[in-house]
């Protein structure tokens, strides 16, 4: 092989891996280096390996709990036939389901939809961990996914404090 064509076959190949490690570019981490980022500001679950994921919100001011069911790169929604998705927090008794949300405006219906929400599920906490016990995507199963979601530093830090030394 000549000179050149080792050139040009190593140009070819490092293309290839650079184009493919860019490949997506948006707040969950992967191993080589990039990550994805949630749309609707809470956490990233993924499901299998870059096959989808699930956005889980928390509105601490009013405890409702939502999932936004999405692709691999989290960029579109996937529409799934459940009518609920059910979650386990650590250190609760009962589980909590998520009822599907309708939005006849996109066209969504209970069983064709991406959005699901509890109402109030989750009053005066910030961090917590769980499992979502089990959602279909595209005819496949996954269960038992665990997330952690961390308390949100957004307070107002501009605000006086009486300090007493």
């Amino acid at each position: 092989m000549t000179q050149t064509m080792k050139t040009i076959l190593h140009l070819i190949l490092s293309s290839a891996i650079l184009l493919i490690l860019s490949s997506c570019g948006d707040g969950h981490h992967h191993e080589n280096g990039h990550h994805h980022e949630p749309q609707h500001g809470g956490i990233l679950i993924e499901c299998g390996k870059h096959e989808n994921s699930l956005e889980l919100v928390h509105h601490h001011d009013n405890g409702d709990l939502e999932i936004y069911v999405k692709d691999a790169h989290h960029q579109h929604p996937v529409l799934i036939k459940q009518e609920n998705i059910e979650i386990k927090i650590n250190d609760q008794e009962e589980p909590i389901l998520l009822q599907a949300v309708e939005n006849p405006d996109l066209d969504r219906t209970v069983g064709n939809t991406d959005h699901f929400k509890a109402k109030g599920a989750l009053l005066e906490v910030e961090e917590f961990k769980g499992t979502v016990i089990s959602v279909t995507i595209k005819g496949k199963t996954y269960s038992n996914l665990s997330f952690h979601y961390e308390a949100q530093h957004d307070h107002d830090h501009d605000h006086d404090h009486d300090h007493d030394h």
